[in-house]
């Protein structure tokens, strides 16, 4: 009785919801663009445009229901660059120059752009309470807050993301052993401690929702050709050499989910690269591959690089070479399973042992 219940209720499940693919798509002008930040709940993510004639550089915001939008920039900011995006992708930071110089922004759709000169943006918390980024000039790492005012973590090193309530800051700086480092406000700015075997230096490059998982990639700065390597770090197990894709020269991982295993990345081959992904059981795969095994249309396609996930591991960032050969931005939504199909799998019946 029970197997047949399961076979009604798995054809009655609805069918599978598709792969949603898209490039980031380009206003008039513009021939190419980036991707380069995605909120955590996956439905805004942030890009940069480039405009050839005449150079330009815009900002652009996607949304799941709107598709891509230009940020029209103030005629006093010049070449902004879109860096980083709350969890809802209400607030977002970059930097870009003025007349005087370097200048950080903070962007809403209520006040538009806000500059902040002398300062650049590199990523704030879930809740934009904290901004991260470096001081033109002096390049002293901070965070700030509108409570608190700048807050210096030191005074070298570069600030690249925080944990999701800001508490946590990863970063680098040339003069800590490894130069990876890992920032709170009781500890200050901490290496990642010993590197892996043939390797003298690590770039963090995401950190996990909750501070505990910061992935990056590593190498031996001595060598002419080095091998680059890509890793997992937490305080318990330290640096955890992430496996590499088959016959790459260099593998990056620049993205990690809230579970701190779902993480992509790319690999370097002599001529070209791809985007990866290392699913949560450790393997890495082709990206490509993985999301047409899903039922994903990439036709025409090329998928160079991954440069951010959501929390929940389902949206995913990156760059590629679009039909015609143009650097393009992407993202890929990958649906939840259907939960009628997700019961159907939990009552199905089980061989008994012996």
């Amino acid at each position: 009785m029970l197997r047949q219940f399961v076979v009604v209720l798995a054809v009655a499940a609805p069918a599978a919801a598709q792969v949603n693919f898209s490039g980031l798509g380009r206003p008039p002008g513009a021939d190419t663009s980036v991707m380069t930040a995605v909120s955590a709940d996956g439905r805004v993510a942030l890009g940069t445009m480039f405009a050839p004639t005449p150079p330009d550089v815009w900002v652009a915001r996607w949304t799941d229901q709107g598709g891509s939008e230009r940020l029209v920039e103030p005629s006093n900011l010049l070449a902004p660059f879109a860096n980083g995006i709350n969890s809802d992708g209400s607030v977002i930071v970059g930097s870009g120059y003025t007349n005087a110089g370097l200048t950080g922004y903070r962007w809403t759709r209520e006040s538009g752009y806000v500059l902040t000169p002398g300062y650049g943006f590199r990523a704030l918390s879930d809740d934009a309470h904290f901004i991260v980024g470096n001081q033109h000039l002096t390049d002293r790492p901070f965070r700030w807050s509108e409570a608190g005012g700048y807050q210096f973590m030191g005074d070298n090193g570069t600030a690249l993301r925080a944990s999701a309530d800001g508490s946590v800051v990863i970063g680098a700086n040339a003069e800590l052993p490894g130069a990876g480092w890992r920032w709170t406000a009781s500890t200050g700015q901490v290496s990642l401690g010993d590197l892996p075997l043939g390797t003298d230096r690590s770039e963090p490059a995401d950190i996990s929702a909750d501070g505990s998982t910061i992935v990056g990639y590593a190498w031996d700065d001595l060598v002419p050709d080095p091998n680059v390597r890509p890793y997992r770090w937490t305080p318990e197990g330290g640096y955890d050499l992430l496996a590499p894709l088959t016959a790459a020269m260099h593998t990056y991982a620049t993205g990690v989910a809230a579970d701190g295993r779902t993480i992509v990345g790319t690999a370097r081959f002599d001529n070209s690269e791809r985007a990866v992904i290392w699913t949560q059981d450790g393997e890495v795969h082709r990206l490509d591959t993985y999301l047409e095994s899903l039922g994903a249309d990439l036709s025409g396609w090329t998928l160079v690089s991954a440069t951010g996930i959501s929390d929940d591991g389902l949206t995913i960032i990156g760059n590629g070479l679009r039909p015609g050969g143009l650097t393009e931005g992407w993202i890929v939504q990958i649906p939840t399973p259907s939960s009628a199909l997700v019961l159907a799998l939990f009552l199905r019946p089980r061989r008994r042992r012996g």
